[in-house]
């Protein structure tokens, strides 16, 4: 089984769900932020649909012009 939701926070800021659009395609989950430029830490949380495993993972990237797509895997 996968994750059955992931919450995504900014520099220790809760941003909300991420979005998945289903095991048909690649399975990514994707959230679509805005950021300050900068340096920013992501951190996403995986919850396991037994309610038993809620694993981590953490991203540093760098903003630095006003709009980009910045994408990450884990």
């Amino acid at each position: 089984l996968g994750a059955q939701s992931v919450d995504v926070a900014i520099d220790g800021y809760g941003k909300g769900k991420a979005d998945h659009s289903g095991w048909q395609g690649t399975g990514d989950w994707s959230k679509q932020l805005r950021v300050q430029p900068g340096s920013h830490e992501m951190t996403a949380t995986a919850h396991h649909p037994s309610g038993q495993f809620s694993p981590d993972a953490n991203h540093t990237f760098t903003a630095n012009i006003a709009q980009q797509t910045v994408s990450t895997g884990h």
